[in-house]
């Protein structure tokens, strides 16, 4: 038997909601926007979707990957005609399921938009689909060294970082990425290491290093910049940044360092001060 939503009418439906004494659409439009701009996360999935009300409020700069959910595919359809590009370029990514049955189908994402749907499938569907959501078997994840093959993805995963960290800068990094990563690699100037689920990189982490005139603060002179430290949205809060983040710590203290250095995203001064990481209020930068 057909869910009845899969035969409501959406012209309909969204006349009925819009009507003065309803209102609910745009009062459901008003509410996205602020659940699209509160939360400082990268994937989002709305729930019920119908016809796409509100998700002209992503931020893609914001948002890597925002999931429209329904049971209804000629909603599905109208939400593909109404936001062409953001399908087109994988941004916008639009699933059919009955969520009583097949919330497994559903990827993962750090953020669930279900304003209405909780009222036509009950709390503890919900808690289901919050479940299959957020699930990540960490059994599955190894850890190994960066090599030249992965850099791609690697340098992929370091411009999304720096979008999500809030650059703006209209300038294609991946030649001089490239340049740097293979020159420091090959010298040992640079270390890194990934996190891996199967096949798939799910997290970074980088560790420059260099020497600078000893000073009583680290007589050796030999300091460690870390950058490249990012994880998959689908993949935080899961220990894996600190795993990767103890990783190339190590590999400092081997090479010798006396200090390790960082410029921290908000998202990662909470991690950076759980392992020993200290404000230096002193460091100040030129741009030439």
């Amino acid at each position: 038997m057909k869910n009845p939503w899969e035969e409501i009418n959406l012209e309909d439906y969204e006349n009925h909601m819009k009507l003065d004494s309803v209102k609910q659409l745009q009062t459901l439009n008003f509410i996205m926007k602020a659940q699209f701009g509160e939360y400082p996360v990268a994937t989002a999935m709305v729930l019920g979707v119908a016809g796409g009300n509100g998700l002209e409020h992503v931020d893609y700069g914001k948002y890597s990957t925002v999931y429209g959910v329904d049971i209804n595919e000629n909603y599905l359809e109208a939400v593909a005609t109404r936001y062409a590009e953001k399908v087109g370029f994988g941004a916008l990514k639009l699933l059919k399921a009955n969520l009583f049955s097949e919330s497994e189908k559903l990827p993962q994402a750090e953020l669930l938009i279900a304003n209405l749907l909780i009222e036509y499938i009950g709390y503890d569907s919900l808690r289901t689909v919050e479940r299959h959501t957020r699930e990540v078997n960490m059994n599955s994840v190894t850890y190994r060294r960066l090599t030249e093959e992965d850099l791609a993805i690697f340098i992929e995963m370091r411009i999304t970082q720096l979008r999500e960290e809030g650059a703006k800068d209209d300038i294609d990094l991946r030649p001089a990425l490239n340049d740097y990563y293979r020159r420091h690699l090959n010298d040992g100037t640079f270390v890194s290491w990934l996190a891996l689920d199967g096949e798939k990189i799910v997290g970074t982490s980088g560790m420059s290093f260099v020497e600078k005139p000893p000073y009583f603060g680290c007589p050796s002179g030999k300091i460690g910049l870390i950058s490249s430290m990012y994880t998959d949205p689908s993949y935080r809060r899961r220990g894996i940044a600190k795993d990767l983040l103890t990783k190339v710590m190590d590999d400092a203290r081997k090479y010798g360092c006396g200090a390790i250095q960082i410029t921290a995203s908000d998202m990662g001064v909470k991690l950076y001060t759980a392992c020993g990481f200290v404000h230096n209020g002193n460091f100040m930068q030129y741009n030439l």
